[in-house]
């Protein structure tokens, strides 16, 4: 996650977040993951010397988690995944459209 949000809304209602949703044959949205700004450990990519994004219409300060790795296990969810008619990535900016947050995903596997 990348986001200009972290030094003025953390704490606050505008908890931009990332989920993954697993969508059952029946349409049943079932979140098998979520980080938001309120969660999130978050690492200033300036004084980190990460890679500084600034987002149109923000300000130039952007903070980032890193890389997060993470396996989904539908089973151990209770989830039979032959249920399953899809996977959603979704982000929500909460409450405006100045300060954005963005996710990069790679490395997506099914097994």
């Amino acid at each position: 996650m990348v986001s200009e949000e972290v030094t003025e809304f953390v704490g606050s209602r505008y908890d931009d977040a990332f989920a993954v949703y697993a969508v059952l044959r029946d349409g049943t949205k079932v979140e098998l993951m979520k980080n938001s700004i309120n969660t999130a450990t978050w690492k200033d990519s300036a004084s980190e010397k990460l890679t500084t994004i600034d987002f149109p219409g923000g300000d130039t300060s952007t903070y980032q988690t890193g890389w997060i790795f993470c396996d989904l296990d539908l089973s151990s969810s209770g989830i039979d995944p032959f249920d399953v008619n899809s996977i959603v990535f979704a982000v929500t900016d909460v409450g405006d459209s100045e300060y954005d947050t963005v996710v990069l995903i790679d490395d997506v596997e099914f097994d």
